[in-house]
């Protein structure tokens, strides 16, 4: 069984490139994985993080392993930098399949951008080139420590340059004093409400808002409960079961930058097949997701529900909760000045002024 993300409107994953399949490689090879004969060959593993080896150069390894396993078709290399969960997720006919190899193209060439490590979790971000395309694939992946070996958790495709923000938000800092406290929001007040034209009951969503040294922390709060992550849903053409979602934030800070934050209620579809691969049904769960863009509409860096790697995002109750690495901002030091508006030119939320948080 296979998991796609898609979101609302998208008719599959092919059409939005910045969600992969299970396995990258299916996207970066463009084919399927033919077999090939790979007698006598045994895959290089890549080399532990060890004293003698820096972490950093083991993330670098892995990031190296899937260059050469690209050139030469080594579909054994490529899964031994895989996850147990992605092995998990693919299934044991896919990995047999692929372990037989695939059509090399020794044209790729993989070109390291940065790497952001913090305890077992770590990041890379590169750009992809190869004779067969006019036009580079930029790539982040995300790794977490295995039995002392880094393996890749997760990973995502771009067409377009992935920011360097995206980076830093794929390995987040430590939560900072709000975080600490408890997440204590009973003490963070409400943002006003736009009264003269609107009624109280035509109010979908309140705002609360606080900062620390580490994080932009903001929580919608719905008038009902919204549906947990991975709630199944009866997915129609009027999206039946999918909450809606608040409206689309602009975020300015002191330096006079404006972001803009748009959230989603998205069907993730989870598919089902035969023993000949062809899908047999098709099963649909609400998550929610964000995207953080910048003034020329670009996004910079998203997440959802749906990962398990350090998620920015949570859903309980009647509360959304995103939370944005100050540095994504470009915000470097606590107590700067940011301001959450919403970017409808007649709005039902008023204007906040985000308050640093004290203990």
């Amino acid at each position: 069984m296979f998991d796609y993300k898609q979101s609302p409107g998208s008719q599959g994953i092919l059409k939005h490139p910045r969600y992969v399949f299970t396995f990258v490689l299916i996207v970066m090879v463009g084919v399927p994985a033919y077999p090939r004969d790979s007698k006598g060959r045994t895959a290089p593993h890549p080399p532990p993080a060890t004293r003698g080896n820096s972490s950093r150069d083991a993330v670098v390894a892995v990031f190296r392993s899937l260059e050469k396993a690209e050139q030469t078709g080594d579909g054994k290399l490529y899964l031994s930098v895989q996850s147990r969960r992605k092995m998990g997720e693919a299934g044991e006919k896919f990995i047999q399949q692929l372990s037989k190899g695939f059509p090399p193209d020794p044209s790729v060439r993989y070109t390291l951008i940065g790497v952001r490590i913090r305890n077992d979790h770590a990041a890379v971000l590169g750009k992809i080139t190869r004779s067969t395309s006019s036009a580079p694939q930029y790539y982040l992946g995300k790794l977490v420590l295995e039995k002392g070996a880094w393996k890749i958790a997760e990973d995502l495709l771009d067409q377009r340059p992935i920011d360097a923000s995206a980076l830093e938000a794929a390995i987040p800092p430590v939560g900072g004093a709000f975080s600490h406290s408890g997440s204590p929001w009973k003490k963070v007040p409400y943002a006003g409400i736009n009264t003269k034209w609107f009624k109280e009951n035509q109010i979908d969503w309140k705002l609360q808002a606080t900062a620390d040294e580490s994080f932009l922390y903001i929580r919608f709060e719905s008038k009902t409960p919204l549906p947990a992550p991975g709630t199944e849903i009866p997915r129609t053409d009027k999206a039946e079961g999918i909450p809606p979602s608040p409206n689309v934030m602009v975020i300015r800070t002191a330096g006079g930058k404006n972001f803009s934050l748009v959230l989603s209620s998205n069907p993730m579809t989870r598919a089902t097949f035969d023993e000949a691969g062809r899908a047999t049904s098709n099963r649909f769960f609400v998550q929610y997701s964000f995207a953080l863009k910048n003034p020329a509409g670009a996004t910079l860096f998203s997440d959802s529900t749906r990962d398990t790697f350090d998620p920015l995002i949570a859903v309980q109750d009647r509360f959304l909760d995103p939370r944005l690495p100050l540095k994504c901002l470009s915000v470097e030091t606590a107590g700067s000045s940011i301001e959450i508006k919403e970017a409808n030119s007649l709005a039902k939320i008023l204007p906040y002024q985000v308050a640093t948080f004290l203990r």
